[in-house]
């Protein structure tokens, strides 16, 4: 029973999806994360190839890695990102490089944003990316889901790669 009046002056949950696991679910009136449902959030995803953003449902090509970061003005925030079907941000341990089915991101107030490279090497079929972020007290918010389709890489263009290769060497 004394327990009870000690809740009233418990701190408010921080909601942030950095702490969540990489296969738990993180949707739109989803199951709870901290106590709420996530809701939609009015950011996107902008994913970029050699420093150009793609449009929505973009050809990606196996082998090439992409830079993904949520747009919009948000900032001061903690946020994780999630990709399907053999897509896998390159998330860094020290020295070591780690390809994960999701990474984490931490905006600071002022800085600028971050972002994530992910890699396409072992991507088939469509590819869906998107983000769970929270600042400090909030509510996760889910960005839309960004598209990518497989393309192909032309046997003349594989040709023209290792061509220069070859005579780089």
């Amino acid at each position: 029973m004394r327990l009870a009046p000690m809740l009233l002056f418990a701190p408010a949950i921080w909601a942030y999806p950095t702490l969540l696991p990489c296969d738990r679910e993180m949707e739109v009136d989803g199951d709870q994360i901290m106590g709420a449902k996530p809701v939609a959030s009015t950011a996107t995803l902008l994913v970029t190839r050699s420093g150009s953003a793609l449009p929505e449902s973009s050809l990606y090509y196996p082998g090439e890695s992409l830079q993904v970061m949520i747009g919009g003005s948000l900032s001061g925030y903690q946020a994780q990102l999630r990709a399907t079907n053999g897509a896998f941000f390159e998330v860094t341990y020290g020295s070591r490089v780690s390809l994960e089915t999701c990474g984490n991101m931490v905006s600071v107030i002022g800085a600028t944003p971050p972002s994530l490279t992910l890699n396409m090497a072992n991507a088939s079929g469509p590819v869906e990316i998107w983000a769970g972020h929270a600042s400090a007290q909030g509510v996760v918010s889910v960005t839309p889901k960004f598209m990518l389709a497989e393309g192909q890489v032309s046997p003349r263009s594989e040709e023209r790669r290792v061509g220069k290769e070859c005579r780089s060497r």
